[in-house]
């Protein structure tokens, strides 16, 4: 495995912190070493916000991301902050529900995620959602390390459906692929 670098980024009250902070549980699970950080504005909802997680199997020596593998855009101003940006062979994931872009570059991909979480009963976890995109892309853990982490993380009726959209977002790549 490589060392990763994942940046979650969009609006705050999205949930992307704690899609951050369940990755790097995922990844702690596996027996991988963790940096999780996070940007937010001063109104912490409806402002920016992008969640950082760098993922290694040996120790980490600075805790932020300098040249992402992978960011997942939620927002407009988060896709123009990253798009065109990027290191070469890095990905960037986009919600075409909240972006619209009409360029032409095979490390830009945009879902419908928003439109797929709401149909699942619940925007709420489009943070979740997002987790099983970035996981059917880059294996950076199993996708069963991934569940593990959000029975545990969640408990109850919450677990079982996190699980089933964490399941939508990993099957809408692997369907398209």
């Amino acid at each position: 495995m490589d060392k990763y670098e994942v940046v979650i980024a969009g609006t705050g009250g999205q949930g992307l912190i704690v899609a951050g902070v369940l990755l790097g549980l995922a990844a702690t699970r596996h027996g991988l070493y963790v940096a999780q950080t996070q940007e937010y504005g001063v109104s912490a909802r409806g402002g920016y916000c992008q969640a950082e997680v760098v993922i290694n199997e040996g120790e980490i020596f600075y805790p932020k991301t300098e040249a992402p593998d992978i960011v997942v855009a939620l927002s407009e101003e988060a896709f123009g902050k990253f798009c065109g940006k990027l290191k070469e062979n890095a990905l960037l994931i986009y919600d075409c529900d909240a972006i619209t872009w009409n360029g032409n570059d095979r490390n830009v991909v945009g879902y419908g995620l928003t439109s797929l979480t709401r149909s699942s009963g619940s925007l709420r976890s489009l943070n979740i959602c997002t987790l099983g995109v970035i996981l059917a892309y880059r294996k950076i853990v199993p996708a069963q390390v991934m569940q593990d982490t959000l029975a545990d993380f969640f408990k109850g009726k919450n677990s079982e459906k996190n699980i089933e959209i964490f399941k939508k977002g990993f099957d809408l790549v692997e369907y398209r692929h």
